[in-house]
C-alpha cells in the first residue's frame, strides 16, 4: 500500500465512531453470531429512511415505530428468515401498554389489520407519502400528527368493519388528506338500483370536499363461484370507474387486486378504484 494503514476492532457499535480529522475507513465484517440482530438493526435503519421519508417529520413517533416494524416483519416474513423475525419480536417490539391510540403498540396492531386487508401498503403508505409532499415546506405542527392519526384510525375502521355495518364516518375530511371508501357489495341494492346510488354517493363526496374515494369490492368464495374473480361486486366497481370517467365526475386513478380474508378464513379477491 502506498500509505500506512492501521487495522483496529470495534467490539460495539457504539465505539464506531469515525474522525474527521482522521484519515479512517470502518469495515464491516460479518458476524454470524449477530446475524439476526445485524439483518433486523439493518432493516429497521433501512425503513426509517426509505418509507415515505416525506412524510416521517410529520407523524408521531409512535406511528414512526411502527411503520418501521411492520415493513421489517413484512420484508422478513418474505424472505422467510423466521429467526430474524422472532428476534424482531423479542428485542424489538415493545409491549403493548393498554388500548391507549398513542402507543406503539397499538399502531402496529392497527397496520396488521390493514396489512392483512390490502390497505398498509396501497393506501396507507401512498397516502401518507401525498401527505408529507404537500406540507414539506411547513414546520411540524401538532395538528399535522393529528391529521395522520384520525386518516389512520379511518381507514383502519374500514378495514376492520363487519359485515352490513355502515361506517361511523364516510370518509376522513381533513386540512390535507380528504378520503372515502365506496364499498361496493349489497346485492340488493345493485340488483334493484344498479350504480344510481353509488355514483350519486360519489356526487356527494365531490361536492363536500373529498379529494379521493377509493372504490372498494370483494370478490364471492370459491362456494359461491369457481372463478372468484368474476363477482357482481367486482364487476359493478369497475363499472362505475368507467362510468365515473365516461361522465367527468372524476379521474380514475390505479386499479388494484390482492387477495385477503374474510372473517371465515376464505381468501377472497379484493379489487379498488381510487378516483379523485
Amino acid at each position: 500500500m502506498p500509505y500506512n494503514l492501521q487495522l483496529r476492532f470495534v467490539q460495539s457499535v457504539n465505539r464506531a465512531e469515525i474522525s474527521p480529522d482522521k484519515r479512517m475507513v470502518i469495515v464491516r465484517v460479518r458476524d454470524t453470531l449477530q446475524d439476526d440482530r445485524n439483518l433486523v438493526n439493518a432493516m429497521m435503519s433501512f425503513c426509517a429512511i426509505g418509507v415515505v421519508p416525506q412524510a416521517r417529520q410529520f407523524l408521531p413517533e409512535p406511528m414512526n415505530a411502527a411503520i418501521n416494524i411492520t415493513m421489517t416483519r413484512k420484508l422478513l416474513n418474505d424472505l422467510k428468515h423466521y429467526s430474524a423475525l422472532q428476534y424482531l419480536y423479542d428485542e424489538v417490539v415493545d409491549e403493548a401498554d393498554g388500548g391507549d391510540i398513542d402507543s406503539q403498540a397499538e399502531f402496529c396492531r392497527m397496520f396488521d389489520a390493514l396489512d392483512e386487508n390490502g390497505l398498509f401498503t396501497r393506501v396507507v403508505l401512498e397516502e401518507m407519502r401525498d401527505f408529507g409532499a404537500r406540507i414539506e415546506s411547513q414546520y411540524p405542527q401538532p395538528g399535522h400528527e393529528l391529521e395522520a392519526k384520525r386518516f389512520v384510525q379511518y381507514v383502519h375502521e374500514v378495514a376492520t368493519r363487519p359485515p352490513g355495518q355502515d361506517l361511523q364516518e364516510i370518509g376522513h375530511i381533513g386540512s390535507y388528506m380528504s378520503i372515502a371508501f365506496v364499498l361496493v357489495g349489497s346485492r340488493d341494492l345493485m340488483a334493484a338500483r344498479g350504480e344510481a346510488p353509488y355514483l350519486n354517493h360519489i356526487e356527494r363526496l365531490r361536492s363536500s370536499g373529498y379529494q379521493k374515494a377509493y372504490l372498494a369490492a370483494r370478490g364471492g368464495t370459491p362456494l359461491d363461484s369457481p372463478d372468484i374473480s368474476e363477482s357482481a361486486s367486482i364487476r359493478m366497481a369497475r363499472q362505475l370507474a368507467r362510468s365515473i370517467q365516461e361522465r367527468r365526475i372524476g379521474t380514475i386513478g390505479r386499479d388494484m387486486d390482492y387477495y385477503v380474508p374474510d372473517n371465515l378464513g376464505n381468501r377472497r379477491k379484493g379489487t379498488g378504484e381510487s378516483t379523485s
